[in-house]
């Protein structure tokens, strides 16, 4: 029986490893996990890598594309995930199918499930495993890894030095910082 899933973002976990992404010049391999904390129906801890999209198509069946906007699939008989900036022609349909009291994610044209492999700290789509997942909202914070320069005000401001001036004297070194700006 497959279980049906609203389009949107989602964070996808198993226990409380959450499936990271290959980096976004990769075009196959076995994501990795993210240690995340869930808590009753939310989970903390994740970042964009465990952030995945769900695309219906019919009848409970959907597209999975990661944070990068490339779809999953698999192809072949691999254990590991393909990813591809376009609609593969295979292998990119998911349904989630009820397995006793939890679900597994499951590849439609392969027939493959999702399961985490603990030794490897890799999550690997293999027949007839039974690894219960469960999809968490998630949402994509913009601003990972930035950094910013912009100037911040007010008594919490930092005052960034504008030059560091060493003298040596006889009573020995004298450093001297000037500053100019406050930043952040």
């Amino acid at each position: 029986v497959t279980v049906a899933v609203e389009n949107g973002s989602y964070v996808i976990v198993s226990g409380t490893n959450a499936v990271t992404t290959v980096a976004g010049d990769k075009a196959y391999g076995y994501p990795g996990a993210t240690e995340v904390t869930v808590s009753g129906d939310a989970v903390t801890g994740y970042v964009n890598a465990n952030v995945f999209t769900i695309e219906n198509t019919s009848e409970n069946k959907f597209y999975i594309k990661d944070s990068t906007g490339r779809y999953l699939y698999l192809s072949g008989t691999f254990a590991s995930l393909n990813f591809s900036a376009e609609l593969p022609t295979e292998g990119a349909e998911w349904v989630l199918v009820k397995s006793g009291d939890d679900v597994v994610l499951k590849n439609v044209a392969k027939g493959k499930v999702m399961e985490y492999t603990a030794a490897y700290g890799t999550f690997q789509f293999v027949q007839g495993a039974d690894d219960a997942v469960k999809l968490y909202a998630g949402t994509i914070n913009p601003d990972e890894g930035k950094t910013t320069d912009t100037p911040q005000t007010g008594d919490n401001a930092m005052i960034a030095p504008l030059a560091v001036l060493m003298v040596l004297s006889a009573a020995g070194l004298v450093v001297m910082t000037i500053c100019k700006k406050k930043f952040f």
